[in-house]
């Protein structure tokens, strides 16, 4: 494994199980020179090692890092009562919008419950954010829901036609940094057999 540029004391697997965020609260000295609080995020990369995927996003102390089921990771910051935010995915990490976050007091303990948006009643795909016709900033939040006969292979995100995204939940949710101007955004859901199933909504972006 790489060694991180933060002194590593927690850290957490993402549950898609390609992602490891490091965190550090103090700074130690050693023999590979100083590590200094902060958060990192590593990358599985298939049956290839370990390698770095960012540098250090906050040199804040971290305390607490934990996952939702759609790779959103969320960093605690006791000393700072600050918390961080991010989108992970296969070709970014971006924050989410307002992060860091301020937490009122020095938290002991934090809870990720995410919420989620209803599946479709029946086998379909519903977006629930951004609403058809709605106007929305960047970055934008896309979140949808998909149920399929059979097995799920993948949920995707597409936007003026480019592919933008792939989850492997019927749970979506990520964040597109995306020009002013009205979108075409779709989901699509396929299953293990390549049957499909899809939504489109249009929204404008501010």
């Amino acid at each position: 494994m790489p060694a991180p540029q933060v002194n590593p004391e927690v850290m957490n697997m993402s549950v898609s199980g390609q992602f490891l965020a490091v965190g550090g609260n103090a700074t130690q000295f050693g023999e590979e020179g100083t590590k200094t609080p902060g958060l990192q995020v590593f990358r599985f990369n298939g049956a290839n090692p370990i390698v770095l995927y960012s540098n250090r996003l906050t040199s804040d102390p971290i305390n607490e890092i934990h996952w939702d089921n759609t790779d959103h990771l969320y960093a605690l910051s006791n000393s700072t009562h600050k918390l961080y935010v991010y989108s992970v995915t296969s070709s970014s990490i971006t924050a989410a919008p307002g992060s860091p976050f301020t937490v009122p007091s020095s938290p002991n303990a934090l809870a990720v419950v995410p919420l989620l948006c209803s599946a479709p009643a029946s086998d379909g795909v519903h977006i629930c954010d951004p609403s058809g016709g709605s106007s929305v900033g960047s970055p934008v939040l896309v979140a949808a829901s998909g149920k399929v006969s059979g097995t799920l292979d993948r949920m995707e995100v597409w936007v003026d036609g480019v592919k933008k995204y792939t989850g492997r939940t019927t749970q979506l949710s990520t964040a597109l940094k995306l020009g002013a101007g009205q979108h075409r955004f779709g989901v699509f859901a396929v299953n293990t057999a390549g049957q499909k199933w899809s939504s489109i909504v249009f929204a404008t972006v501010k």
